[in-house]
């Protein structure tokens, strides 16, 4: 038996943060981990997604060389070479968490736990006891029923970062963010891409204006894209698979990416032996982070409450703090929400139709990167800068990015948000020139009706 001051279940983003920021307090951490430390993001989502991503935002710049001057005679895409450097990279991040447990003696062990005691776990026979415990479980890629993976021809986004050849077609089913990703990486590296989306929109939890543009850019460049659309089946044959629609119609493919969502992973915890209360396979957890026991914590995406990275380490912060007697609860009022798509699309705060769904006064800015300086040297002046505020008050309800460096430049926003920066005082806040950050400043200069750039 070996005991610890904290157990955590998961390597994740936010059992690793959780793990690494207890440590460094002077506790003792155990951390159990099936997989690989890392987790989801690191090993089969963010990271990797985005590696790809940077090879194709490499392979636009080539495209686009003439406007620059610059003349590219030739080239060769190489996915051997795309998928190594990817797996590089993901190495590199990995081996990096390991430096960290070693110098912080965290101790990992490798299995799957099982909850046997709320101070409790079992891992491969091996019996460990902590004062605390942090459920950091993750989450995997939702299966539907009526389509099941068979990890060939219908796919998870787990099965497609291992392709070793590029699909000539691809039926991506579901138009979210991560649906929209592998969208534009497979139709920059020459694939056929069709998104099928049941609701009216892709990207149906953002802004609509903005998921509105990526529709149109999307289509611009060749995928085709079926909204209010619903799959009634999939047939595999010979390697290939059919998508027949509820309208009749049928698409063929070499693959099907069935990217609908994530659920939890709370199956074979041991959470229902000790009374641990679940929804619909999701762990609740208060502003604490703790569940109904109160020496056990959950975090990231097995909580359900925003299935994003950054949120789980910000949530294993937040249990720590509290395992270490500091009580502090969690916030979400300024989450950042970001797609890495081209261009890149961010937000925080309130949608325009939320905002006035809300019943406050509210007034829209927007201001568009083709009166950017910045953005007309670097030749990308598709997009826009769109605030939300509170008219009579100023205060920053939402601020939504479509543009390049979105996911950067959405930081800015998301501290104000947080700290309760009123337009004006963010209007006044002098921005270094040319840059693209300016688009935010100028758009709080349009809602205060002093727009500079803008007729």
């Amino acid at each position: 038996m070996s005991k610890f001051d904290v157990a955590i279940l998961g390597a994740g983003p936010g059992g690793y943060v959780a793990a690494i920021y207890l440590a460094r307090a002077g506790k003792s951490v155990a951390v159990i981990e099936k997989d690989q430390l890392g987790g989801t993001c690191l090993n089969k989502g963010c990271i990797p997604t985005k590696a790809l991503l940077s090879s194709v935002e490499t392979l636009s710049q080539i495209k686009e060389s003439a406007l620059f001057g610059i003349d590219v005679a030739s080239y060769k895409i190489n996915f051997e070479k795309i998928n190594s450097r990817k797996e590089e990279v993901v190495r590199k991040l990995r081996q990096g968490i390991e430096t960290l447990f070693k110098a912080r003696k965290i101790t990992l062990i490798n299995g799957a736990g099982k909850l046997t005691g709320t101070n409790q776990i079992e891992v491969s026979g091996r019996r460990v006891e902590a004062k605390d415990i942090i459920i950091a479980s993750g989450s995997s890629p939702l299966e539907i029923p009526a389509f099941k993976f068979n990890h060939t021809s219908i796919i998870s986004s787990n099965d497609i970062l291992r392709l070793k050849e590029v699909p000539s077609g691809l039926i991506i089913i579901g138009g979210g963010a991560i649906g929209c990703e592998f969208a534009a990486i497979y139709n920059s590296l020459g694939s056929s891409v069709t998104i099928i989306e049941m609701m009216d929109e892709i990207l149906p939890n953002m802004d609509r204006e903005v998921a509105r543009r990526l529709n149109l850019t999307l289509k611009k460049r060749g995928i085709k894209i079926l909204t209010s659309a619903k799959v009634e089946q999939l047939k595999e044959k010979d390697g290939r698979v059919s998508a027949i629609l509820s309208s009749g119609e049928e698409l063929a493919a070499d693959k099907a990416l069935i990217s609908v969502g994530r659920r939890p992973d709370s199956d074979n915890l041991g959470v229902e032996g000790l009374g641990i209360k679940l929804e619909r396979a999701r762990i609740p957890a208060d502003s604490h982070m703790r569940t109904n026991i109160p020496n056990i914590y959950a975090i990231g995406d097995v909580v359900g409450r925003s299935q994003l990275a950054h949120v789980a380490s910000y949530e294993g912060i937040i249990a720590s703090r509290n395992i270490c007697g500091q009580e502090c609860q969690a916030d979400y009022k300024a989450v950042p929400s970001c797609i890495y798509t081209d261009p890149e699309i961010a937000s925080v705060g309130l949608s325009e139709e939320a905002a006035k769904n809300s019943g406050l006064d509210i007034k829209v800015a927007r201001f568009p990167y083709m009166a950017l300086g910045k953005a007309n040297i670097i030749a990308k002046i598709e997009g826009f800068v769109k605030l939300i505020g509170e008219k009579k008050s100023g205060r920053i309800l939402g601020v939504h990015m479509f543009g390049a460096d979105a996911t950067n430049l959405i930081a800015e926003a998301v501290l104000a948000i947080r700290k309760g920066v009123s337009v004006g005082d963010l209007g006044d806040t002098i921005h270094a020139h040319p840059t693209l950050a300016e688009g935010l400043m100028e758009a709080c200069h349009i809602f205060e009706d002093k727009g500079i750039h803008t007729l």
